[in-house]
């Protein structure tokens, strides 16, 4: 049987108001968890027409982001991007490629709402790792080598811990970072 997900965007949480927007006037569905991508994200975004952040945003202001490039293509509507302070006019069936470094922010030129679908990669934030039971079964099961003295063990199950936390306190400032840096509309 073929391997596919297919998901309504409908479907997905809108999380405006998670990133700090107003729900009326924007809307934002990420799209990674729930087609279960493992390599870059896609994201659905709708900017009211007429509409901006307050002054002082974060979304105004734009984002970078440490190593995911990113296309934002526009669906419907016009925009505006501001990327490192240069504003550009976007027409329908555009798509504009920003890498890591550039500031960016968008926001709906006109009335009209500006619709797009955002495509990252690499993914900005690291799947978990899914590791079979019986795989882990099989390997706590293993002997030990006679030879490792009791210390060493102590200290490679100390190792050990400390790789998982260092795991989780990065994968911790990543997704802290990630919410921070995102910024959308124009100052």
């Amino acid at each position: 049987m073929a391997e596919y997900t297919i998901v309504s965007v409908a479907d997905v949480p809108d999380q405006a108001a998670e990133v700090g927007m107003d729900p009326e006037h924007f809307e934002i569905r990420f799209l990674r968890e729930s087609l279960d991508l493992r390599n870059f994200s896609v994201t659905f975004e709708r900017f009211g027409g007429g509409w901006q952040p307050p002054q002082g945003h974060t979304h105004r202001r734009g984002h970078r982001h440490a190593i995911q490039e990113e296309v934002y293509f526009l669906v419907s509507g016009r925009a505006q991007g501001k990327f490192d302070g240069e504003v550009v006019d976007i027409a329908p069936w555009t798509a504009v490629r920003v890498p890591p470094e550039t500031a960016r922010s968008f926001r709906a030129a006109g009335e009209e709402d500006a619709v797009f679908v955002t495509i990252g990669a690499p993914s900005g934030r690291p799947r978990r790792r899914r590791v079979h039971p019986g795989l882990l079964g099989r390997l706590e099961k293993r002997p030990r080598p006679r030879a490792v003295p009791v210390e060493a063990e102590r200290l490679e199950s100390a190792g050990r811990a400390l790789d998982q936390a260092r795991v989780l306190a990065h994968d911790a400032k990543r997704a802290q970072r990630e919410w921070f840096e995102i910024g959308i509309g124009l100052q």
